[in-house]
């Protein structure tokens, strides 16, 4: 499959994860799941949110000058970090726990970890890579 076409499709599904999401929103604020409601509507954001980021790479292919190694580093960081941001985060709002620095319990040091890995690097090496392939001038 060709790398636009894996990132619009990679785009069209989470955004499906993300609107199924809703449906865990509803049931942890209303009480029927036991989780973290302002962390559950962060993952139905983060999904909706990530899904508009690799459909947009997806439409910018054409425009970038990366090498095909640069291409592939960018097409596959992007996917993992949008996903994992999603997914990361379901998990983080059903085990309650804030994930955003180690604090010496492991479910959160766990999940800050994970999200390091997983979504922050990826996302600070995709995202330099898109830009860089659109700031690169084609050869003349």
């Amino acid at each position: 499959q060709d790398p636009p076409r894996r990132l619009l499709f990679s785009g069209a599904l989470l955004f499906a994860l993300g609107a199924l999401t809703g449906v865990l929103v509803s049931a942890v604020f209303t009480g029927k799941l036991s989780g973290n409601p302002t962390f559950m509507l962060a993952a139905h954001l983060n999904a909706l949110l990530g899904c508009f980021w690799l459909i947009a790479i997806g439409t910018t292919w054409k425009h970038l000058n990366l090498s095909p190694t640069q291409a592939g580093a960018l097409m596959r960081t992007a996917i993992v970090a949008a996903y994992a941001n999603w997914a990361v985060t379901v998990i983080k709002a059903l085990l309650q726990v804030q994930g955003i620095d180690f604090v010496g319990e492991i479910r959160n040091d766990t999940i800050f970890g994970i999200l390091t890995l997983t979504v922050v690097i990826p996302t600070f090496i995709s995202s330099a890579l898109w830009v860089l392939g659109l700031w690169k001038k084609e050869p003349s």
